[in-house]
């Protein structure tokens, strides 16, 4: 129809065509001959247009078309990819089908609009589309409605915009071209089941800000060297999966993993190098397959509890670990290996049979609890032997629990806490769950802050190994959890060591119950044992005399020492008071204690102390 004056007109090479929503016209076009118009607009809301469908022999749409879709309608496609213009979909839909777009050289589309590949496939590296916008329904500017292929595409993104399919009965999978444009993909594959595979090379550019998975896995292959800019952000949303894997894999991007989300890490013999990952956790982090170190340079944020799992090759962190969150560590074989000052906050929960490995100046001196998961003391959790002092120093606020071993020397510095088994369930994930158990170094083992032992009867208690030396120092603190009563006889082999040093500054509770007393003359090969309370001397008799106070009193341990503390303060801790004299109960255990009288002291309090 000639659109001056709608008569009925013949169609010459070069015409433009116009679709509109004129009532009554024919909606689904077939052509009698191959058409070549100069510009073919479909602007139609009401009317839903189809052309084809292409069949072998028929003819269709050729030559350089200027395709451009105008308002909110459907335009189906049977074209078979004949037409070489470019394709300009400034609203509604075009349904793609077959290999409809197959040599045109571009496709716009606008952030209301939409393009259904429809299962098609793509393979010229020189296409390009630009793109913004969620598309309709939100489902994506670009989408996929039939079974998954790959495409090669050079992706220009000129707004934030959506690529999505069906779940996992379709996908936009790239094998190819690239991604530009300072703006954020978000791929959605409407399917927690979705599988869909970038296969590179593909070429990511320098402003892309980011690109985002919100259902589905996305599987990677091929892209140590994709990101031009390491601070491109791949983030995984909740309930989706990132997997990277064949042997030459590796990513060069950042990463940031969200709640419940999955990091599959699977070509072994690779490096991560991108600026960041942050995982905010729970979540997977996880690698297994061939042999070969895998290798992470990039920096580690920890925005929560991150579970490990390892097999079959070791995991190398080379950059500085930190955030408030912390780990729980599966492994089948080989190990986590950290070489950096990491500054994370969380715990460090190793599992039965498992091996972190601290080298260089590798430390988790921040992680507030060390954990060794499982019931066997032979297992070796943390290897410090490739430390530069092949120590392990846990610092002030951190604690080491469970039972296991370590790979060299233990140091629990002033204000650590080192308390051997214990329950543990983190993240759902349970560790131990043992009432007592041993602890021990290969080397030696200095104690200065608080070490907890658990007592559980005679003969079942915790104990602190270490293969030569101990040095005792801070406070031990003995708990019985028997729920019985201590008694007289009870013995503990609590320490055990090639020799022993040194001497702990308090033992807590000062007695195991009433009448009792802890005898630790035998800590000098790791026991302690409860005896009898010694009988405690009574001041019976006070007076003053010549300027001095003399009391005396009697149930003191015959002919044994004592001394006489002092302070003009009670409320001062007993290791502050004034040692003002020494003496000797006699045969009956009866003493007399002559103190002068200092006229500056508005009062004073004396103590009697046995040895």
């Amino acid at each position: 129809m000639d659109l001056s004056d709608s008569a009925t007109t013949v169609f010459d090479f070069g015409d433009a065509v116009l679709f509109d929503d004129t009532p009554g016209v024919p909606t689904s076009i077939t052509f009698s001959g191959l058409v070549t118009p100069s510009t073919m607009t479909v602007n139609s809301s009401v009317n839903n247009y189809s052309f084809g469908p292409y069949s072998p022999g028929n003819n269709t749409i050729s030559g350089p078309v200027n395709l451009i879709k105008q308002g909110t309608s459907t335009l189906t496609l049977g074209t078979a990819g004949q037409f070489t213009g470019p394709v300009d979909v400034e609203g509604g839909e075009i349904l793609a089908q077959g290999y409809s777009f197959q040599s045109v050289p571009s496709i716009t589309i606008a952030s209301n609009a939409m393009v259904d590949l429809s299962g098609g496939q793509y393979s010229n590296p020189g296409q390009y589309i630009y793109m913004s916008g969620s598309g309709i329904n939100g489902q994506g500017a670009l989408f996929n409605s039939l079974y998954g292929v790959s495409f090669i595409f050079n992706i220009v993104l000129t707004g934030d915009a959506k690529v999505g399919c069906i779940g996992g009965t379709s996908g936009i999978g790239l094998t190819g071209g690239s991604i530009s444009g300072p703006h954020v993909l978000t791929l959605d594959w409407q399917n927690v089941n979705g599988y869909n595979e970038w296969d590179g090379p593909i070429t990511i550019g320098a402003d892309v800000v980011g690109i985002s998975l919100t259902n589905g896995t996305l599987g990677m292959k091929y892209m140590s060297t994709a990101c031009r800019n390491p601070n491109t952000l791949f983030t995984a949303g909740t309930n989706t999966t990132l997997a990277w894997w064949n042997g030459t894999g590796g990513f060069n991007g950042s990463i940031h993993m969200l709640t419940n989300s999955i990091a599959r890490l699977w070509s072994a013999g690779t490096v991560y190098s991108g600026s960041t990952i942050t995982l905010d956790g729970p979540m997977d982090w996880s690698t297994w397959g061939d042999p070969g170190d895998i290798t992470i340079d990039s920096s580690v944020v920890l925005n929560g509890i991150v579970h490990v799992i390892i097999g079959d090759h070791n995991i190398v962190y080379t950059n500085v670990i930190s955030g408030s969150g912390g780990y729980v560590m599966d492994f089948w074989n080989h190990a986590m290996i950290l070489s950096a000052d990491n500054t994370y906050t969380g715990p460090t929960i190793i599992n039965d049979g498992l091996t972190l490995n601290l080298t260089g100046n590798g430390s988790i001196s921040q992680s507030s609890l060390i954990f060794f998961g499982g019931n066997n003391a032979g297992s070796t959790h943390l290897d410090v032997s490739g430390r530069t002092d092949q120590t392990l120093t846990l610092a002030s606020g951190q604690t080491l629990a469970g039972i296991g071993g370590v790979n060299g020397s233990l140091v629990v510095a002033s204000g650590a806490t080192i308390s051997p088994a214990g329950t543990n369930i983190t993240i759902g994930i349970t560790a131990g769950t043992n009432s007592v158990g041993t602890l021990a170094a290969a080397n030696n083992v200095t104690l200065s802050g608080t070490t907890v032992i658990k007592l559980d009867g005679s003969g079942s208690n915790d104990v602190i190994q270490a293969a030569a030396n101990i040095t005792y120092g801070g406070t031990l603190n003995l708990v019985n959890v028997s729920g019985l009563p201590m008694a007289a006889g009870n013995s503990f082999q609590v320490f055990s060591a090639a020799s022993f040093t040194g001497s702990f500054a308090h033992i807590t509770p000062v007695t195991p119950g009433p009448g009792l007393a802890w005898n630790t003359t035998q800590l000098n090969a790791g026991l302690i044992t409860v005896t009898m309370a010694p009988s405690q001397p009574v001041i019976s008799n006070t007076k003053v005399l010549g300027g001095n106070l003399i009391f005396s009193g009697t149930n003191g341990s015959p002919l044994a020492g004592y001394s006489v503390l002092t302070t003009t303060n009670i409320t001062t801790p007993l290791a502050n008071w004034t040692l003002s004299s020494t003496g000797s109960f006699d045969a009956s255990g009866a003493f007399s204690v002559t103190n002068t009288i200092s006229s500056g002291s508005a009062q004073r309090f004396y103590m009697i102390r046995m040895p």
